[in-house]
Parts: C-alpha cells; structure tokens; sequence
C-alpha cells in the first residue's frame, strides 16, 4: 500500500513527497512562488539510498503553487494559487510511473493569499487556509479529480496580543484528523485552534465545535 509523507516548510518551496516504492524511491513534488524566476511545480525523483536526485518533469503557467497537497491514491495534486485577493486553488493529475503532472482546472480560494490546503482520504472536498483573508474555504472534488466552487466559507474574527502581526484573523493551517471526524484550523491572528465536525456529505461539510 502507497504512503504519503509530508514535509511542511514555512518558506518556499515547499517539499511533498509521494512515496513510489517502499523504502526505495520518493517523487518529490516542488511548488513555488512565480514572481521571480522559479515557475509551477517541479517532480524530481529522490533515491534513498544514494540520496540523488533525478529531475522528471515540470509544469509552467501556475501561478504561485506556494503549498501542495497529494490525494490518498496518488493520482491528483491539489495547490494553492498564493496571489494576493486573487487567490484560487489548482487541480491536477499526477502520474506517478512516469512522474507527469497535467492541469484540470481552478478555482477561486474565497479569500486572499490561500497557504495551505488539504484533501480528505476520499477526495469529497478540500479545505483551503486563507492567510489574509482569515477565511476557511471548502472546495467539492469532482469523481475526475477537478475542483467545484467553494461550498462553505468560513470567515474568522478577532485579534491577538501582538498589534505588528494579530489585528486581524490569519488562518494558517487546515488540517483533517485521523479519523476523519474532525477538521483543526490555526489562526495566528486570533491565537486559536478552531475545532470543526466534518461530514463530507453534507452540503456545507463543516460545523464548529468552538467558537
């Protein structure tokens, strides 16, 4: 069975790895900011054993990939377009024998400067972390893996101690528990942990437990 590792940088890029055969190869997926000269998302294939690196392919026009997330199965990304009151969410599908990536489609993230997103195990919805805008955005996943207008939104209010950086919420982080049950979000505006019940048939997924 096919495992996904994560690592979470808090600067670009940031490294997703797609585990191809146990213990042996990794696909490393590189998304980046666009404003300079890096472009979309690179796949590099990572050997354990040797710790080398043997560059697959890359996919241009997508602006600002600066947070990635891999289904379950491997087969479909999902990433963050971080463009400031524009902000969106990408699909695309993953091949994982040959390491290519192909666009679906976009999608508006709801708020500004989306940074972190992630899928559920049976690829219902993703959620997206709006930083700026300190919105919680719920995108539904089409059977083909492309991505539907946002479902829910979440905007999150107040302040925190620190007036350079908390006069406003910034929700960071999104993240499903184990289980599946519940969705936690960070805020660093506010300095909360938000708890969500997540029921991904229902046509708004989340309900808060806290407030």
């Amino acid at each position: 069975m096919k495992r996904l590792l994560l690592i979470i940088a808090l600067l670009c890029p940031v490294f997703t790895f797609a585990q191809k055969k146990a213990s042996t190869t990794y696909d490393l997926l590189i998304g980046t900011y666009t404003k300079g000269t890096s472009k979309g998302i690179a796949v590099y294939r990572f050997y354990v054993e040797t710790g080398k690196l043997a560059y697959l392919s890359q996919i241009d026009d997508v602006s600002n990939p600066s947070y990635l997330c891999v289904s379950k199965d491997n087969r479909f990304i999902y990433a963050v377009n971080e463009d400031g009151k524009d902000g969106g969410v990408s699909a695309f599908t993953f091949e994982p024998n040959v390491g290519t990536i192909k666009f679906l489609n976009k999608q508006t993230s709801a708020g500004a400067d989306p940074c972190y997103i992630s899928v559920d195990e049976d690829r219902k919805n993703v959620v997206v972390a709006n930083y700026s805008g300190g919105t919680l955005s719920v995108l539904p996943v089409n059977k083909d893996g492309s991505l539907l207008a946002p479902s829910q939104v979440i905007q999150d209010e107040g302040k925190g101690p620190d007036t350079s950086r908390q006069k406003k919420a910034h929700v960071h982080m999104a993240y499903f528990s184990p289980d599946e049950k519940y969705l936690l979000y960070a805020d660093l505006g506010t300095d909360k942990l938000n708890i969500a019940r997540y029921r991904p048939s229902k046509p708004q997924p989340l309900t808060l437990e806290n407030s």
